[in-house]
């Protein structure tokens, strides 16, 4: 797969995790109070976007890893975004930014995140290493 292809995948995915996070929060509201819907609504995207991912964006690199170790690290990476998220969408309205123009700052700078930790981490040669590292590792104690 290209990179080209895999941003535009990457992307799309982004996007239905989106909608989806917005309907969830939409539809909890009402019914819950505002930080504990909006809670669920990313815990359900996030949860989405890893299945999506596995099966859109990084399908090619499907590897020797369990798949636990991949929704751990994955889930790390997404607890990590949103940390830098929050953060930077802080520092930027701090410095007088809109709101707006904040957000759309803060969500560039995660999403890059997002996709560089996902390339070389989470489903990338770094985690294709170490599990192959870890299979030879186990098959050895097996042998041994």
């Amino acid at each position: 797969m290209t990179q080209l292809s895999r941003i535009v995948r990457f992307a799309l995915v982004g996007t239905v995790c989106f909608i989806v996070q917005w309907c969830t929060l939409l539809a909890l509201h009402n019914v819950i109070h505002t930080f504990h819907a909006s809670v669920i609504a990313f815990i359900v995207s996030a949860q989405l976007n890893f299945v999506l991912s596995n099966v859109v964006t990084w399908r090619d690199k499907q590897i020797t890893q369990g798949h636990t170790l991949r929704w751990i690290k994955f889930n790390t990476s997404v607890l990590l975004a949103a940390s830098i998220n929050a953060g930077a969408l802080w520092v930027f309205v701090e410095c007088g930014f809109w709101l707006w123009s904040a957000l759309i700052l803060a969500n560039s700078i995660s999403t890059v995140f997002t996709f560089i930790v996902n390339s070389y981490i989470v489903y990338g040669k770094a985690s294709d290493e170490q599990s192959t590292k870890f299979g030879v590792f186990r098959a050895s104690l097996q042998r041994g």
